[in-house]
């Protein structure tokens, strides 16, 4: 089943300042999501009840987390570049705070 994809507006400007190769495979990504409704590994992975994340290798370890609101809309909240082996705490945060403001719409 089709979805649709929205960058909440900070994704938007934090997509414009990764590396264009990282970019490129990212948007492919948001394709396939698109088309298929959800990645599996080792593109995608579930990391909480409610939230997944695309896992993107390219030269360094990139993740885009997503959640999907209204049955048929994913909203990538979060882009950022990946320096541990867990999700930071900072980034959840950051996440549920911006998906707060999705809800309040």
């Amino acid at each position: 089943m089709k979805k649709k994809i929205f960058l909440h507006p900070k994704v938007e400007k934090e997509l414009n300042k990764i590396p264009y190769n990282t970019r490129e495979e990212l948007q492919r990504l948001f394709k396939m999501l698109s088309d298929q409704g959800k990645l599996e590994l080792p593109y995608g992975k579930k990391i909480t009840k409610d939230l997944f994340e695309i896992r993107i290798r390219h030269k360094d370890h990139w993740r885009a987390i997503y959640a999907y609101i209204k049955g048929d809309i994913i909203i990538i909240v979060s882009l950022f570049k990946k320096k541990t082996n867990k999700t930071p705490l900072k980034e959840l945060k950051k996440v549920y705070k911006r998906l707060l403001q999705y809800e309040k719409e």
